[in-house]
């Protein structure tokens, strides 16, 4: 009689199989965690980008009252605020694309602070529409200052750009 305490070549191969099943899908749910989490790292960067930019410019807006605002800096990508304290800001948006058409750089360069994009991709920016426009309001002397400067990352596929309207003028 033969003695059979150990393992046959195949219990040996269905073991080894199961449990190479077992870590790859613990390996695919790992990698679909940690692309998951840096998804949301950059929308919460994009966020945090879009409210402090949207802030620093509304809140001059309010406070110091724009009266005037003229494009200006050749083109559509500059704006100047002039304010009630005869003080004035710019707004710029400055754009570097590489040979492949894709962006190297965004910013929105607003008074003295630059605020730079971390995340950009060939469709950095949704259209080529003016970032700024003043808008006449009908039988009124104010007008609306419309800010619209559209970002967007293909991963993330939402606007995550500065869209603000405000009242300039008496």
């Amino acid at each position: 009689m033969m003695n059979k305490k150990g393992f046959t070549t195949i219990e040996l191969i269905l073991s080894f199989t199961l449990i190479m099943l077992i870590l790859i899908s613990v390996f695919n749910v790992i990698m679909n965690y940690k692309n998951k989490q840096q998804t949301e790292a950059i929308k919460n960067d994009m966020l945090v980008f879009k409210n402090t930019v949207t802030k620093s410019i509304s809140d001059d807006l309010i406070k110091d009252k724009a009266v005037t605002a003229t494009v200006s800096c050749g083109g559509n990508n500059c704006l100047t605020i002039n304010f009630s304290d005869n003080s004035s800001k710019n707004i710029s948006v400055v754009t570097e694309e590489n040979s492949n058409g894709e962006f190297t750089k965004l910013a929105i360069i607003y008074g003295n602070e630059t605020f730079n994009v971390k995340y950009l991709d060939s469709s950095s920016i949704i259209n080529n529409e003016p970032f700024f426009r003043i808008v006449d309001v009908l039988n009124d002397t104010r007008k609306l200052l419309v800010i619209n400067i559209p970002i967007a990352n293909t991963n993330l596929k939402k606007d995550y750009g500065i869209h603000i309207v405000a009242n300039i003028g008496s």
